[in-house]
């Protein structure tokens, strides 16, 4: 009576259907879960994203200590050759007759 209301799911040998935890999404699983094993799994997922969060900091560092050294780099290139840049600069606004001098300064 159940099964043919569709109130009752049973598979090809007949047997009633019941929901496989595998299949559960984590909120019904959540559901069928006592609070120590609730309380395990948010431990879980809270040092997961503490090791993340570690990882991407780490990386951060060294990626920022990178773009320093390039930086640096950068300006001591021009440091060591600002007489250079700036007369390169002056002949490439001669030569493309632009007229604001602003820039010289």
């Amino acid at each position: 009576m159940l099964h043919s209301k569709g109130l009752l799911e049973t598979n090809e040998l007949g047997e009633m259907k019941c929901d496989d935890p595998e299949d559960m999404d984590d909120e019904a699983l959540v559901d069928f879960m006592s609070v120590d094993e609730q309380l395990d799994r948010l431990e879980r997922i809270v040092d997961g994203l503490n090791k993340d969060l570690n990882d991407r900091i780490i990386s951060f560092s060294h990626f920022a200590g990178h773009m320093k050294q390039r930086v640096t780099s950068l300006e001591d290139t021009f440091n060591l050759n600002k007489t250079k840049i700036r007369s390169d600069l002056f002949e490439g606004i001669l030569k493309t007759d632009y007229h604001d001098r602003q820039l010289l300064s």
